[in-house]
């Protein structure tokens, strides 16, 4: 009878009596790492599609802030608002008031989106505009005394329009929150 040798895998192991199930143990282990790869991968996915999505949100609170700013803007261009007596002695004191009187239409609270369709099933955002009334200038700007006689009829008037942006987010009962705002000269006659 013959004797069989046993193959080795380097001269310092022990020989392999027998390989038989070998294959069948490196492939369940293979798969069992690429299975775990895989649902990682699956796992990490949702969450970065969640935070992808948050991120949309707080960026669609910021533009939606900017352009409550945008119509404070248009409104102080086109129908600058009068304050009245009390906004007026309001920040003679040194307070800041906002201004709720003789402001147009569009200047307020709306809701986002505006027209919403008849599907839609999250709760809607808002989209809120005001103007400030910072203070009153009696100087005109520099530029603007260009024949000066020791009077001028030209004077300023500082406003703030401010935007305020809630937009909801979409797994969770949490909103985006925005708020922008910027200090406008008026001059005028």
């Amino acid at each position: 009878m013959k004797s069989r040798q046993l193959r080795t895998c380097s001269p310092f192991a022990a020989p392999l009596a027998s390989e038989k199930g070998l294959a069948m143990v490196l492939a369940i282990t293979l798969v069992g790492l690429l299975s775990s790869f895989g649902i990682y991968l699956i796992l990490q996915s949702g969450a970065e599609l969640r935070m992808t999505k948050a991120m949309a949100r707080h960026e669609a609170a910021v533009s939606c802030a900017e352009a409550g700013v945008q119509m404070g803007l248009r409104c102080i261009r086109s129908s600058p608002p009068s304050p009245t007596f009390n906004e007026l002695s309001g920040t003679a004191s040194g307070n800041i008031m906002a201004i709720t009187e003789g402001l147009p239409s569009y200047m307020g609270t709306k809701s986002y989106p505006e027209n919403p369709p008849s599907t839609w099933t999250s709760p809607l955002g808002t989209v809120t505009s005001r103007i400030d009334y910072i203070g009153y200038k009696t100087t005109p700007p520099a530029g603007w005394m260009l024949n000066w006689q020791g009077y001028s009829s030209f004077h300023g008037v500082f406003f703030r329009p401010v935007g305020n942006a809630s937009i909801p987010l979409a797994t969770s009962q949490e909103f985006a929150n925005s708020v922008l705002s910027t200090l406008t000269l008026r001059v005028s006659r």
